[in-house]
């Protein structure tokens, strides 16, 4: 399965963008009920972390496609070199 880390970073970001809006409207609402107001601002700081997950996990996608590549490129290398792709156990 190939990851692409950048559709998946730009859908993360404005999934992200939307809840926060959402969250954002019902914060500065100045006729809002204030427990509802103050939970509000507790999801925004866990998106807010959440955005910090993000940046590491799409990383790593990165560079999981990356290893991929590599795998490839390696392979076809040794195909280059005439190694036939498997090893014998001795």
């Amino acid at each position: 399965m190939r990851v692409d880390p950048a559709r998946k970073r730009a859908e993360y970001i404005d999934r992200m963008e939307g809840l926060m809006a959402g969250l954002d409207a019902i914060i500065a609402d100045p006729s809002g009920v204030e427990d509802i107001q103050v939970r509000a601002v507790n999801s925004m700081v866990s998106a807010v972390r959440m955005c910090y997950r993000m940046v590491v996990d799409v990383d790593v996608e990165r560079l999981e496609v990356e290893l991929e590549r590599l795998k490839e490129e390696n392979g076809r290398a040794a195909e280059a070199r005439g190694e036939l792709g498997y090893e014998v156990e001795g």
